[in-house]
């Protein structure tokens, strides 16, 4: 119960991508770097009109059957960050909390170092009213200023953080406020990072209900339900204990439904008080804890895993113990602010800097070979090593670009899925067509992994960053392979 303070070849002419093992010991049970082939083409062009050029489609565009590039590949090595230095990439990390309805501009957020922040909403004043439009307008508001601030909310709402009765509403009150909100979180969905369930018992971590809501597999379902229909497809929907979703989904994602539009696929787990006890305050079945965590392990390499502790409990939160563990359940992302005492531990044994910047995903650029020249109308051939030094993968990021930027700017949509980067070595091959008309000069290489949201895909503090030691362009948004590309006849 938390107290908060306040791909490995080519097909066809384009891309495949080989997911290694993780012979780190990521992930449970050898779950970490999952081989499979992606299949795809090209698509896209640069979203600036008048700078860019398509792929594929219109008069004097490189077609699939473009020749190869002449030039010989030449390799490229990068360097990586020291392990303990973080990126402030989206999404992941240590968060911090913010009030959605205050008037804060929530900058602090970024000037800590910060892309996440939860935000508890409490819908006290209306446990037995409808929630007003003016109250609807002010949230709204706040999700504009998160989306200023360019970070992003752990969404959740709330009735009361205590134990005073009434903690809840009754489920048909509920389900009315989740109908007044849908339309917020419709228009807002680009700025939540995950939607917490929410609504039962105190802090709506569902527990302790009034209404007795926790103990009504019937209600759950209901609520559910609804949070899925109201949330767009691309919101994961998090209940506090893994077992709320064992009963309302049938088990863990799997590979066949990871990212789809099914309730195994949409929801996860977050615990708020990870560490806390033997069995994290009730978190799992007594006499289960080991299974679960493994079911929990499965599920996490698709679904996100977030929370926060909520008390020191020495014999786990210890660093020996702390680590492992995020690592085999794919955290993504922990309160910064709570549970002090256990954050102070995690500083006096040395591994609150290791937690920082592995929380989520650290993908480093390993290497890449591509040839250094080449003509309009032929295909560059790029290889891509990378690793995955995260806890997780980066689960809202489905896309990556190759950019080529110069005299003008090409960007090619590869067929790479980087929420399949599980923890370990990944490497894809891609095939770019260069346009038969592509000026001639001298171009920037770059692989781009943008915001899915059209709100948010150019906007650079939304797109990852890779952990090494240079190449980042933060007026591209891009992770830069190689600045010299000559491209002439």
């Amino acid at each position: 119960m938390g107290r908060r303070p306040l791909l490995a070849s080519c097909l066809g002419l384009f891309l495949a991508l080989s997911c290694g093992d993780d012979s780190s010991g990521a992930g449970s049970g050898g779950t970490g770097g999952t081989g499979g082939a992606v299949t795809g083409g090209v698509s896209g062009m640069d979203g600036s009109a008048g700078t860019g050029l398509s792929l594929g489609g219109s008069t004097g565009d490189a077609t699939s059957d473009a020749p190869t590039c002449p030039s010989a590949p030449v390799d490229h090595v990068y360097s990586a960050l020291e392990a303990n230095v973080d990126v402030p990439n989206p999404s992941r990390g240590l968060y911090d909390v913010v009030e959605l309805a205050s008037n804060d501009d929530f900058k602090g957020v970024r000037a800590a170092g910060r892309t996440l922040a939860y935000a508890g909403v409490s819908l006290l004043p209306y446990i037995d009213a409808p929630i007003p439009s003016s109250f609807v307008v002010k949230l709204s508001a706040g999700l504009d200023r998160v989306r200023a601030a360019k970070i992003k909310v752990v969404l959740r709402f709330v009735y009361r953080e205590d134990f005073t009765a009434p903690n809840d509403a009754k489920l048909s009150r509920i389900l009315e406020h989740i109908q007044t909100l849908a339309p917020l979180l419709q228009q807002h969905a680009d700025v939540i990072a995950v939607f917490q369930a929410g609504f039962i018992g105190p802090w709506g971590e569902w527990h302790s209900s009034t209404n007795k809501l926790d103990q009504s597999p019937t209600a759950q379902k209901a609520i559910l339900d609804a949070l899925l229909a109201a949330a767009p497809p691309q919101l994961f929907v998090l209940v506090r204990r893994w077992s709320f979703k064992q009963t309302y989904a049938g088990g863990a994602a799997t590979e066949a439904a990871a990212f789809g539009t099914t309730a195994v696929a949409r929801v996860g787990h977050h615990n708020d008080c990870f560490l806390s006890s033997d069995d994290d305050v009730g978190t799992y079945p007594a006499g289960q804890i080991d299974a679960w965590k493994n079911l929990l392990a499965q599920d996490t390499r698709f679904v996100p895993m977030g929370g926060e502790t909520c008390a020191d409990f020495p014999a786990r939160t210890k660093c020996a113990v702390a680590v492992p563990e995020m690592q085999k359940l794919h955290w993504s992302f922990l309160n910064a602010l709570y549970h002090p005492a256990a954050l102070a531990r995690f500083k006096s044994e040395g591994c609150h800097e290791t937690v920082k910047a592995r929380l989520g995903y650290r993908l480093v650029l390993e290497s890449a070979s591509f040839p250094e020249k080449a003509t309009p109308g032929c295909a560059l051939n790029v290889s891509v090593k990378l690793r995955n030094d995260g806890f997780a993968p980066p689960y809202s990021a489905p896309e990556m670009d190759v950019v080529l930027d110069g005299p003008t700017r090409v960007v090619q949509k590869l067929s790479v899925d980087p929420r399949r980067f599980e923890p370990g070595p990944h490497t894809f091959q891609a095939s770019v067509p260069l346009p038969a008309n592509l000026p001639a000069g001298v171009y920037r290489v770059a692989l781009s992994l943008p915001d899915p949201a059209l709100t948010l895909r150019d906007v650079p503090e939304y797109a990852i960053r890779f952990a090494n030691a240079s190449g980042w362009d933060d007026k591209l948004g891009a992770n830069v392979l190689f600045d010299g590309l000559s491209v002439g006849p």
